[in-house]
């Protein structure tokens, strides 16, 4: 509930008698339903808390008569708690054994609570109120009452100077005061700014144990908001410098500073509403710094970018339209090719929008294009050129972790059992919310405890831990300091002399008349390269309040006055304007070592995404140089690759044709090789017919002659076997000796023949 930016319990309290009250069961709901899934167990618990303490905590605070004094919820109400009870039912399938066994635990206490502070609903209240001025009346006033304030060093909130209390310890002469400077910081201006509204006067003391200082050597030791509780209940006055008779009277003092409005607190004391909500914030270290590849483009979104091209292609066809189509010899040269005329088109587009054209419009309608779209550029750039050195200084420095569930969740991205936290001991609230978490979530942290929580931050800047938690707004301005120091960036360091903040003047912090150094305390520079910085958002919220001491029934309970007070500075942002006057953003955090002279100097890493594109197209546009450069070398040196491909073509086809009509004679010549063959073939059947009728001749002859000289009985044989060969075909039907039947062998069976004078003579078997 204190985590909520409007409390429903005071923004309804009465400022004209009206008693209406909405209580923090409202706060309880929505902040279940703000929590994230995965926490949602542990949101109910805290859910649940809200629900058992919300009669006596709201019913405390808007008891303003005698009317609402008993009145435990009011429908409305009612009807939320329901719904919070539900919801908180619906998630408790989902805990674990131990989840449950701790809601059960803070239901009881809540039960419990409520019994205890019984008192403080129906007991008789008396608040003071106040009323604002407004246009019809002034403000109310207390009266110049005096009320004694108890602070306590701690930074930003307050500034004790000399809180060791060599001199005046616990403040008790009033030698600091906020108008000579010994007491500063944000809850005293606010406190300065309440007094002027209440017309209220303050005594500022600071807790310095009376024992403990003298067994120091007269030194107060650092004290917490827990020191400055006990003071606060020293009714004694025998602890403290500056309690005892005349501290205190009528119970009207309080703490201010920076004390955390807790269950434990509201019980025991009366508490303002929150003069401020924060939570814990996560310290860690930041080394080299990430780049931001597209950081050149963050000027525009990227909705925008895409009307840019848009308007750029838009452009390039309407001069295809009204400026090509050979209208314009500055154009393509080829306007039928409709690709390349685009292209050219387009670079006189982006060309003109850059504001270096080289090429001029011959048509009216091209210029009145080119005229809108120069304007267009000139504007575009303006305002790209205006915000482009605020996205480019902005880069995300590498960081271990990136939020507080990296730290024990084995599912997140950067989580690593080597991951450890360093623990304040001077606040035990960060102790308790790891107790916590450890107890809910079943993990455990690997811890290192430190005193304070600079201590802390430099163990983080040394890199021997990983990181702290602590107040958001007290982590703010210690890293701020720590900046301030030069404990950051590339050439950051510390110095063995904490006075001195850079290297030079740590060691050489003396100079000789010559300009020679002198390091009479022997100082040394470790140079350290990083930072501190806060990543994640905050976690377990609250809110800071004036704790006053618990008045007895029936006496004026001032507290109520003092958080109207509070509530109309938030609505008039003074508060605000307090806030952001001490406690810094994180981005606007600056280290102190870089000697930029106050402007924001970037580095290469700052436009590394820019030069990579820019190379990048660089490198298209040399690689095609280069093809180009070597084509034209190839066409000045081998001045007959200019027609190339036509020598190429005139070859082929003189090699096709000189093949095709090698073909065609190797038919000719087969052709007429088979003619020849046929031709020949004749030529032999004709003079083997020829030779056959020349030996039919002979062997009539033959006949003859034989016939002459035989015996007529083997005449009249060799005449019936003459008749039979020429009843079987005549001479070729008789083969040679392998009955080929070929002629050749007709005169096989002649073995002796007579020639003209009738000699016998032998001849071969064949002709």
């Amino acid at each position: 509930w204190t985590s909520l930016p409007s409390w429903a319990c005071f923004e309804l309290l009465p400022r004209a008698g009206s008693t209406k009250a909405a209580p923090v069961v409202f706060a309880g709901k929505e902040f279940l339903s703000r929590a994230p899934r995965r926490s949602r167990p542990m949101a109910a618990l805290r859910a649940a808390a809200l629900g058992a303490a919300v009669v006596f905590f709201c019913l405390h605070f808007i008891a303003v008569d005698a009317s609402s004094r008993g009145r435990i919820m009011e429908a409305p109400e009612a009807a939320v708690a329901a719904d919070l009870l539900s919801q908180i039912a619906d998630l408790a399938p989902h805990m674990s054994p131990k989840q449950l066994q701790i809601l059960k635990k803070t239901m009881i206490s809540g039960k419990q609570t409520l019994r205890r502070n019984r008192r403080n609903v129906f007991e008789e209240f008396n608040p003071v109120l106040w009323l604002p001025p407004t246009e019809n009346q002034a403000a109310t006033t207390l009266d110049d009452v005096s009320f004694d304030v108890i602070v306590y060093h701690i930074p930003p909130f307050v500034d004790i100077d000399e809180p060791e209390g060599l001199q005046d310890p616990g403040n008790v002469n009033q030698t600091r005061t906020p108008d000579n400077g010994g007491i500063t910081g944000f809850a005293i201006d606010m406190l300065e700014e309440i007094a002027q509204q209440l017309e209220v006067r303050f005594k500022y003391y600071y807790p310095c144990q009376v024992t403990s200082y003298l067994q120091n050597a007269k030194t107060c030791l650092f004290v917490t908001s827990t020191e400055a509780l006990l003071m606060l209940d020293d009714v004694a006055g025998s602890t403290y410098f500056g309690t005892g008779p005349g501290f205190c009277q009528a119970d009207r003092c309080f703490v201010a500073g920076a004390p955390k409005i807790s269950e434990q607190t509201v019980r025991k004391y009366d508490v303002t509403m929150p003069f401020m909500e924060k939570g814990f914030g996560l310290a860690v270290r930041a080394g080299q710094p990430n780049p931001v590849f597209m950081s050149w483009a963050n000027p525009f979104q990227w909705q925008l970018w895409m009307l840019v091209v848009a308007e750029i292609v838009v452009c390039a066809i309407c001069f295809m339209i009204v400026e090509g189509y050979g209208t314009n010899e500055a154009l393509w040269s080829f306007s039928g090719f409709g690709l390349a005329q685009f292209y050219d088109s387009m670079y006189w587009a982006i060309t003109i929008m850059l504001g270096a054209a080289d090429k001029a419009p011959t048509t009216n309608a091209g210029r009145t294009l080119v005229t809108t779209q120069l304007a267009f550029g000139v504007l575009l750039i303006s305002l790209y050129t205006g915000n482009l050195s605020t996205f480019l200084s902005v880069t995300t420095a590498a960081t271990k972790v990136q939020q507080f569930d990296d730290l024990y969740d084995p599912t997140s991205l950067y989580y690593s059992s080597g991951h450890t936290v360093c623990v304040p001991t001077e606040q035990a609230s960060v102790a308790q919310y790891l107790d916590t978490v450890e107890q809910l979530e079943g993990v455990r942290f690997n811890r290192v405890e430190a005193p304070t929580v600079q201590d802390c931050l430099m163990q983080i800047y040394l890199d021997e831990v990983t990181a702290t938690m602590y107040d958001e707004s007290v982590l703010l301005f210690r890293i701020n300091q720590m900046n301030q120091r030069g404990l950051c960036g590339d050439e950051g360091g510390y110095c063995t002399d904490p006075s001195r903040t850079d290297q030079e003047g740590c060691t050489c912090p003396e100079k000789t008349d010559d300009l020679k150094c002198l390091n009479p305390a022997n100082n040394k520079w470790t140079s350290i390269q990083g930072s501190v910085t806060t990543v994640g958002q905050m976690f377990n919220h609250f809110g800071y309040g004036l704790v006053f001491r618990r008045v007895m029934p029936g006496e004026p309970s001032y507290y109520t006055a003092f958080s109207h007070a509070i509530q109309f500075l938030k609505e008039q942002g003074t508060l605000e304007d307090l806030e952001q006057g001490y406690i810094p953003a994180i981005e606007d955090i600056q280290c102190a070592s870089s000697d930029s002279g106050g402007f924001q100097v970037l580095s290469f890493v700052n436009i590394q995404g820019l030069v990579t594109i820019v190379a990048f197209i660089l490198f298209i546009g040399m690689c095609i140089g280069m093809m180009e450069n070597i084509i034209a070398g190839i066409l000045y040196v081998m001045p007959c690759c200019v027609s190339l491909c036509k020598c190429m073509e005139k070859t082929e086809d003189e090699a096709a044709k000189e093949a095709e009509e090698a073909a065609q004679e190797a038919h000719e010549m087969a052709e007429r090789q088979m003619n020849l063959t046929e031709q020949r073939k004749h030529d032999r059947v004709i003079a083997m017919h020829d030779k056959i009728s020349s030996i039919q001749e002979r062997l009539s002859t033959v006949e003859q002659l034989l016939a002459e000289s035989r015996d007529p009985e083997e005449q009249l044989e060799e005449e019936e076997e003459a008749q039979e060969m020429l009843e079987n075909g005549g001479p070729q039907a008789y083969g040679n000796e392998n009955g080929n039947g070929n002629g050749n062998g007709i005169v096989h069976t002649i073995t002796h023949m007579f020639d003209a004078n009738g000699n016998s003579k032998t001849v071969n078997n064949q002709v």
